[in-house]
């Protein structure tokens, strides 16, 4: 039996700058602002991605196990990306490739971008993790 294990996490964000491939975003119960800015980046599906600053969207990260065709609407951009580093409060992505193996060392021009944030602390993910991320607005 296959079994895997579910792992989902969501969390809502305020839009503080929209960025060419993503955004800086904050918690919008969050009132210290510059401690806790967190960053969703990709510069593949959020390239020239619709969010204005203020928006309020929802961030969701989900572990897969078959990759999904990319979603893009006025309201909502879904991708799927691979995990190939962890960071303190988030994990750096790269393009999903069927069969890698996850330690396999990436040069600089394969990283599609990042998502952080302060509830990425401890973090579920790990290194050749396929997750399904969506960006909604709310």
């Amino acid at each position: 039996m296959n079994f895997q294990e579910e792992i989902k996490q969501s969390f809502p964000l305020k839009i503080i700058e929209v960025l060419d491939d993503g955004f800086w975003a904050v918690s919008p119960a969050d009132k210290n602002l510059i401690k806790y800015k967190s960053i969703v980046r990709d510069k593949v599906s959020l390239k020239n991605n619709n969010f204005n600053k203020n928006d309020l969207v929802k961030v969701t990260l989900e572990l897969v196990d078959k990759k999904e065709d990319d979603i893009r609407t006025e309201k909502e951009i879904r991708f799927c990306i691979s995990v190939f580093q962890i960071a303190s409060n988030g994990i750096y992505t790269k393009a999903y490739v069927e069969n890698e193996h996850p330690s396999k060392s990436i040069l600089w021009y394969d990283s599609r971008g990042m998502i952080t944030s302060q509830l990425l602390e401890n973090n579920p993910f790990e290194v050749g993790d396929l997750l399904k991320v969506t960006v909604r607005k709310i």
